[in-house]
């Protein structure tokens, strides 16, 4: 690294040379956050997506009661983020289920996002 410089908080730094593709320990990673996105579930049943202050609406009329959510069931509708720790075969794992239901059919829809390199 050449040159760094701070301000307000926001760090800016100049690399002297490209970073090489590799398998590096723990000790060797290099981490930059990027911008903070957060998700949002309001009691009104709106879910919103807040990214460098601005907030977009991504679906309505969601019903969720957190207290009825049983991890040990993986079809359970009230559990829609459910975090799975890392193992030896795999990284960090977040599960997103949300269930769509209209004139009384339902419908689940599951993503599971990996999260790697987590120290």
């Amino acid at each position: 690294m050449t040159a760094s410089s701070c301000s307000s908080g926001v760090c800016s730094l100049t690399l002297d040379r490209d970073l090489i593709q590799g398998d590096f320990s723990v000790g060797k990673r290099f981490f930059v956050a990027g911008n903070s996105v957060s998700y949002c579930l309001s009691s009104t049943g709106n879910l919103s997506r807040t990214e460098n202050g601005a907030t977009s609406l991504m679906g309505e009329g969601f019903g969720n009661n957190l207290g009825g959510c049983d991890l040990s069931d993986r079809d359970n509708e009230q559990c829609p983020f459910t975090l799975l720790p890392p193992s030896l075969a795999r990284n960090n794992v977040v599960k997103l289920q949300f269930w769509l239901t209209e004139a009384g059919q339902s419908q689940r829809f599951a993503q599971e996002v990996q999260v790697e390199n987590v120290p």
